[in-house]
């Protein structure tokens, strides 16, 4: 939702009830300079759980940005923002405050579990969540990755790039072409 910027710190754990940010607001104050805020609210998006107040309030304390399974509201001044906002939707209907909920507990959004700690790395394409345990491999398989399409791309400009094996997937995978 926000106006560009990839996305990268550890999760700080929100479960509300849907249309509810009360446990929001107590994970902002909680949470650490880059710290990312993953909200589970069942993407519920009756009621707005983060807008520009939010949003501003957690900005100032150096949160890295916010993950919310709901809607978020105050869409033009997200939009022109810094700070990532990934949400499932939009509602300018405000949140109630109530509760309950939990703060640093797993939680999960979709099909995915989220625990404290994890690593939260999203941009325009999307958002993965990388277990704390498995940071250090993911991070070195990242890097090469991104050397091999480097190397993929430098050979593209150059004119050298080898496509011979895309007629080899093709016989073997009995594709004939027409």
């Amino acid at each position: 939702m926000h106006r560009s910027g990839a996305l990268c710190g550890p999760a700080i754990t929100v479960r509300t009830a849907a249309g509810d940010n009360l446990m929001v607001q107590k994970a902002v104050d909680l949470a650490r300079p880059g710290d990312v805020v993953v909200v589970a609210a069942g993407g519920c998006l009756e009621r707005a759980l983060v807008g520009e107040i939010v949003s501003r309030h957690a900005a100032a304390r150096g949160v890295a940005g916010f993950v919310v399974d709901g809607a978020i509201r105050d869409l033009d001044v997200v939009e022109t923002s810094d700070l990532p906002i990934f949400a499932r939707g939009v509602s300018a209907r405000g949140p109630t405050r109530q509760g309950p909920g939990t703060i640093n507990a797993p939680v999960t959004l979709g099909d995915v579990t989220v625990h404290p700690g994890d690593l939260i790395v999203g941009d325009r394409d999307g958002i993965v969540v990388v277990p704390c345990a498995s940071a250090v491999a993911v991070a070195a398989a990242a890097r090469a990755l991104a050397q091999r399409e480097r190397d993929l791309l430098a050979a593209i400009d150059a004119g050298l790039l080898d496509r011979a094996w895309v007629d080899e997937a093709l016989r073997r995978n009995g594709c004939a072409l027409e």
